[in-house]
């Protein structure tokens, strides 16, 4: 159910950004349906961090996007009534924005670029998306994080120019939080009807 849910929320940002950018932007799903992938030369020039600035106005949108997406399943001072979108208890453990390089250049300068990159895309959510930051795991950790691979994860050859812009990107990844046995799974259920922030209780209280 946790995997299903993943893929509805990644789909549902997904085409909301094309009906609103059209081909302004190239997003798409990781092959293994956990992720959104946006081509890293859509939003920045060759070599530089800095978002292109007709492309800003993207990203916040992916941000808000987001930020409505996810209240259901994190823990957060917003969502008033989890019974009725979350009945099972789905949470989100992290919300990754990852960098990705191909593999010219220097191994170690590729990964200061690919996580600039990836800060880029955060700080440009978040300045426009400020709750960004009142999103926490059923661990009362931040959900949303920032990493730099440069060219560590390729999803295409490094050996021919379309493989190389494939790996130029950067990807939104949602991973879900798995309970260690039926008994916490059970718990977290009983409770969400009266918020998250209880459901805590049913991880931080096994031995």
């Amino acid at each position: 159910q946790a995997q299903v849910q993943r893929q509805k929320i990644l789909e549902l940002i997904r085409n909301q950004l094309k009906v609103e950018f059209g081909d302004e932007i190239a997003v798409e799903l990781s092959r293994e349906n956990d992720a959104l992938r946006f081509k890293g030369e859509g939003l920045f020039d060759r070599g530089s961090s800095d978002l292109i600035l007709s492309k800003k106005e993207v990203i916040r949108k992916v941000g808000s996007l987001l930020t409505a997406a996810i209240s259901c399943y994190t823990v957060n001072p917003f969502q008033e009534n989890y019974q009725d979108c979350n009945p099972y208890g789905i949470i989100i453990e992290a919300v990754q924005i990852e960098g990705h390089t191909d593999s010219d250049g220097l191994a170690n300068r590729n990964i200061r670029l690919s996580t600039d990159r990836a800060n880029s895309a955060y700080f440009e959510m978040l300045n426009n998306n400020e709750d960004f930051l009142e999103f926490r795991n059923i661990r009362n950790q931040p959900v949303v994080s920032v990493a730099g691979y440069g060219q560590m994860r390729p999803v295409a050859s490094n050996g021919t120019i379309e493989g190389k812009a494939e790996n130029r990107r950067i990807d939104l990844r949602l991973l879900m939080y798995t309970p260690v046995n039926t008994e916490q799974v059970q718990a977290i259920q009983k409770n969400i009807s009266e918020g998250l922030k209880l459901a805590i209780e049913a991880v931080t209280n096994e031995p």
